[in-house]
């Protein structure tokens, strides 16, 4: 199920390591959707000290719902980060204009294992 997302929202994400970041949303602007295919997608993984990306995310759009879009982190990647909490940041930037925006924003917790 995508997340229907108005620009700037703030989301906390936990995840275990060595699982799949997984982000499925579409977006819309004044309650109308956002073609997503007019713009590029950016998200990066952080360390809450630095700005300098420790992980990116990649996109794909949905098979299961053409408006929406899947941001992943893959497993190979979690499984080689530190257990802790990270910020991250996903940006759209429109194709033609230039204008960016961003989409998610917020902290993700990589945990060693899931608590029970």
């Amino acid at each position: 199920m995508s997340n229907n997302v108005n620009k700037r929202t703030f989301l906390n994400l936990d995840y275990v390591q060595g699982e799949e970041v997984t982000l499925e949303f579409d977006v819309l602007q004044d309650c109308e959707q956002v073609y997503l295919d007019e713009y590029d997608l950016t998200g990066s993984l952080m360390e809450d000290f630095n700005d300098s990306a420790v992980a990116t995310f990649t996109f794909a759009e949905s098979i299961d719902n053409p408006d929406a879009w899947i941001g992943t982190i893959l497993p190979v990647i979690t499984s080689s980060l530190v257990p802790q909490t990270y910020k991250y940041e996903i940006k759209m930037t429109h194709k033609v204009e230039g204008t960016v925006d961003t989409l998610f924003y917020g902290t993700l917790t990589l945990r060693a294992t899931r608590i029970l």
